[in-house]
């Protein structure tokens, strides 16, 4: 009976696992934000200038920053990305419209990957 017990709370650990996974996707999915920051990633000049053309890249970390004061909120999405050149972090920081306007996508950063 007690091993009953535990594949029952195994079980219900896996459901949650992959609810939440779902979830994730579902929400990058949506994020217009972070496909618009994918699209200047691959076709900003300053990127390209120092990394070369990007053959691969992927996700990394993503940042969401309320809004404080007289600031706007807004978003930044680390990406590691392979250029003909060299591999490097790069930051891209998408910072949201104050009215019905476009986001304004640009490079917080570039780090080579050492």
């Amino acid at each position: 009976m007690d091993i009953r017990k535990h594949w029952k709370k195994a079980v219900w650990l896996l459901v949650a696992a992959a609810t939440m996974s779902i979830l994730i996707e579902a929400w990058d999915y949506f994020d217009s934000s972070r496909r618009g920051a994918e699209t200047f990633l691959l076709t900003d000049s300053t990127i390209r200038d120092q990394i070369g053309a990007i053959s691969a890249y992927g996700l990394h970390k993503r940042y969401y920053f309320e809004a404080t004061g007289d600031k706007p909120p807004y978003r930044e999405y680390l990406y590691l990305a392979k250029g003909s050149k060299m591999k490097a972090f790069v930051t891209i920081r998408v910072d949201q419209p104050l009215k019905d306007g476009e986001p304004h996508y640009s490079v917080a950063e570039i780090r080579p990957d050492n």
